[in-house]
């Protein structure tokens, strides 16, 4: 099974950056289809305002703050804060347990 022994990484790549906004990538790897589907994401960084939001999940986008129930893409009714929820547990789990291969460049405008 391909995958199995490989120590499992979240790759958070720079797509976009801008004086006020930033679009990152992040994604688990390796790929574990077998079991589950890894998460996959899009985050837009609101530097100005000090937060983040999911703008695609899973291939997902734009999705709405509420949906009626029932919907026709089953999501739940507050879908949108769900994935946001989830992306900060996700980010927190990294940093509690995480170990970086090389570390970060950060620069400030």
């Amino acid at each position: 099974m391909e995958g199995v022994n490989e120590p499992v990484t979240v790759e958070i790549k720079i797509l976009e950056a801008f004086k006020y906004t930033s679009t990152l990538q992040i994604v688990q790897k390796p790929e574990l289809t077998q079991w589950m589907t890894n998460p996959s994401m899009l985050v837009r960084v609101y530097h100005d305002a000090s937060t983040a939001e999911v703008v695609s999940y899973q291939g997902h986008r734009n999705l709405k703050p509420r949906y009626a129930k029932p919907n026709p893409e089953m999501y739940h009714s507050d879908e949108k804060m769900q994935v946001n929820q989830f992306l900060g547990e996700w980010l927190t789990l990294c940093l509690r347990s995480g170990i970086s291969e090389k570390a970060p460049v950060l620069t400030s405008n």
